[in-house]
C-alpha cells in the first residue's frame, strides 16, 4: 500500500494509535508503517500551549477529520442558539426542556459519583425539597448551575473555579484550594509512562494551572480544542482534593457561554462526558504516551457533538408535543420559575391578566408587611403559611412556615436558622431563602462574611 493511501486509512479516515495498527495486521512488528503514518503526522501537527508533569508540550495533527469536527461543533452550537431563542420563558416547552436537561445533567453527576438517585429524588432536588445527606453534592451542584446561570459571563480565572468549588464543598469561604498532598499509587510512581491516576505531584499545580486557564480562554484556540482540553487536564492534573471533574463540567458550559449560547449552555449536558470510559482510560493513557492530543480531540469533539444535539433535539420534541401555552405568571415570579424549576397550574384554562413588575413586586411586599404574627398560636400560624400559599403558590410548605415563624421587620435571620427550623441540608437553605428573598419577602445582606435575611418594612 502507497504511503499516501496509509496516511488517508489510518489517519484522516481512522486515526489508529500504534495498538490499533497491530491489532489491524494482526502482528506487534508495524514500525514501518507507523514510523510513515508519524512522519506524515509531524508534518501536519500543530503545538499546544498546555504540557504534562515533564513540561512536554502536547500536540494536535490539523488534518481534514480535526477540521470537520471543529466545524461541527460550531454549526451545532448555532443551531442550538437558535432553536432555544424560539422557547419563550414560561411556556410549557420552555419548562419542560429545561426540566429534563438539569434531570439529565443531575442523573450524570449522579452516576459519576456511585449515587443511586432515583427520578424522585432527582425531583426533589429540582424543586429544592429536603433529600437524603447522600445526594448533597446533586444539591450542590443543582445550586452551582443556578448561579453559573446568572453568571454565564464570569471571567475565566482562578477566582472562578475558588467560587464554584466552595459551592461543591459546601463551604461560605474555602478552607484550601489548589491540592497540597499526592496519593502515591504504582502508576504516579512510573515517572517514564507519566500516568498520575491520582493527578500530577502537588508542587507542579501552581505552575501548570494558570497555562490550562489560558489555554481555555484564548478565542484564537478552536472551540473543540478548548472543550476537550478541560476534562482532559483535570482528569490528568487533579488540581482539587474533591470535584474536579464537576469543576470541568461547569468550566465546559462557561466556555460554552461565551460562544453566543449564552444561558442556552446551562442546558447542554456535557455532564454525559465524564462517565465516558474510552476517553477517561485508554484514549488518555494514549495521549500522555505519545504526546499526540488528536486522540482526546477527536472522541472530545464527539462527546460534545452528542450532547449539543440531545439538547437541540429535545427542544424540537417539547415544541412538537407540548402545549406552548404562557403560564400566566408576571416577569418577577417567571424569572423564578427559570431559576428553580416550579411550574404554575393553570386552573379551567381560564385566561388571567398578566402582572405587570411593578404589581408583583408591590403585592409581594404588601404581603410581606401585613402578615402579623407576633402572639399567635401554632394553629394560627400554620393558617397563615396556608394562606400564604394560596396568595402566593410558588412557595413551599418549608419557605412558607419559616417566613410566618420569622417575619418581624427589623430582624436578621440566617441560614442555619433555616436548616434548623425545617431540617433541611445548607444547599436547600441557601436556595430557599435567596428564592424568598428574590420574590421580595426578605431582603438579602451580607454582614461579616455572612448572609443574612431581613424581612422588607417599609412603613
Amino acid at each position: 500500500m502507497a504511503g499516501s493511501d496509509l496516511n488517508q486509512k489510518y489517519t484522516i479516515e481512522k486515526y489508529c494509535s500504534k495498538a490499533d495498527l497491530a491489532k489491524i495486521f494482526g502482528t506487534q512488528i508495524v514500525e514501518p508503517i507507523w514510523n510513515q503514518l508519524n512522519e506524515f503526522r509531524k508534518n501536519h501537527s500543530i503545538d499546544l500551549s498546555i504540557f504534562d508533569a515533564m513540561r512536554i508540550r502536547y500536540k494536535l495533527t490539523y488534518i481534514d477529520s480535526t477540521q470537520v469536527k471543529t466545524s461541527e461543533i460550531n454549526d451545532h452550537i448555532t443551531l442550538l442558539v437558535s432553536a432555544y431563542a424560539k422557547l419563550q420563558a414560561g411556556t410549557t416547552a420552555y419548562y419542560t426542556f429545561t426540566r429534563d436537561m438539569l434531570k439529565n445533567s443531575l442523573s450524570s453527576i449522579a452516576k459519576f459519583n456511585k449515587l443511586d438517585a432515583s427520578e424522585v429524588v432527582i425531583t426533589n432536588i429540582l424543586d429544592g425539597q429536603p433529600v437524603s445527606p447522600q445526594y448533597i453534592i446533586l444539591e450542590r451542584y443543582h445550586y452551582a448551575l443556578q448561579m453559573l446561570k446568572r453568571g454565564c459571563n464570569e471571567p475565566i480565572s482562578e477566582e472562578f473555579l475558588a467560587k464554584y468549588y466552595a459551592i461543591l464543598r459546601g463551604e461560605e469561604e474555602l478552607t484550601c484550594f489548589y491540592r497540597e498532598t499526592d496519593v502515591q499509587t504504582l502508576s504516579s510512581k512510573v515517572l517514564v509512562a507519566r500516568e498520575y491516576d491520582q493527578g500530577i505531584p502537588s508542587h507542579l499545580i501552581d505552575e501548570i494551572m494558570p497555562v490550562i486557564l489560558d489555554n481555555i480562554s484564548n478565542n484564537g484556540v478552536s472551540l473543540a480544542t478548548r472543550l476537550a482540553s478541560i476534562f482532559f487536564m483535570f482528569n490528568y492534573v487533579k488540581p482539587f482534593d474533591l470535584y474536579n471533574m464537576e469543576l470541568a463540567c461547569l468550566l465546559a458550559k462557561r466556555v460554552i457561554a461565551g460562544t453566543n449560547a449564552g444561558t442556552a449552555s446551562i442546558y447542554i449536558p456535557v455532564e454525559s462526558f465524564i462517565n465516558d470510559k474510552d476517553f477517561f482510560v485508554d484514549i488518555s493513557k494514549e495521549v500522555n504516551r505519545s504526546h499526540d492530543f488528536t486522540y482526546a480531540f477527536l472522541r472530545g469533539a464527539d462527546l460534545i457533538n452528542a450532547s449539543l444535539d440531545e439538547s437541540t433535539n429535545r427542544i424540537k420534541e417539547v415544541q412538537s408535543h407540548t402545549l406552548d401555552t404562557e403560564v400566566k405568571v408576571g416577569s418577577d415570579e417567571r424569572k423564578i420559575e427559570q431559576e428553580f424549576g416550579f411550574k404554575s397550574e393553570q386552573k379551567n384554562n381560564q385566561p388571567k391578566n398578566v402582572e405587570t413588575k411593578a404589581q408583583i413586586q408591590a403585592r409581594l411586599e404588601q404581603n410581606a408587611l401585613h402578615l402579623e404574627t407576633e402572639n399567635l398560636s401554632e394553629k394560627e400560624l400554620k393558617a397563615k403559611a396556608n394562606s400564604l400559599m394560596e396568595i402566593d403558590p410558588y412557595l413551599s410548605k418549608h419557605q412558607a412556615n419559616f417566613y410566618v415563624h420569622h417575619c418581624t421587620p427589623g430582624r436578621y435571620y440566617t441560614l442555619q436558622q433555616y436548616v434548623k427550623f425545617t431540617g433541611c441540608v445548607y444547599e436547600t437553605a441557601r436556595t430557599s431563602m435567596d428564592m424568598l428573598a428574590t420574590k421580595g419577602y426578605y431582603r438579602k445582606d451580607s454582614i461579616k462574611n455572612k448572609f443574612v435575611y431581613t424581612p422588607i418594612n417599609k412603613e
